[in-house]
């Protein structure tokens, strides 16, 4: 009998590729842009989006994302 693949953790997955963006937007002002619109998604306001902009800051992601 053939052993059950694992379960496939979505979120763990989403995670990683989170994690692997940052790491890449640290570098890549490309990546850091697409990042900031993904985050930024539904924010308006720019209080929300000045404090995601220090976020990116404390991740040291430039800040012209």
């Amino acid at each position: 009998k053939t052993p059950k693949p694992e379960p496939v953790d979505h979120w763990q997955r989403a995670v990683q590729a989170i994690d692997e963006a940052i790491i890449e937007a640290r570098h890549d002002p490309e990546t850091a842009r697409s990042l900031f619109a993904l985050a930024s998604y539904g924010r308006r306001d720019p209080a929300s989006l000045e404090q995601l902009r220090a976020t990116f800051a404390k991740e040291g992601i430039p800040p012209n994302s």
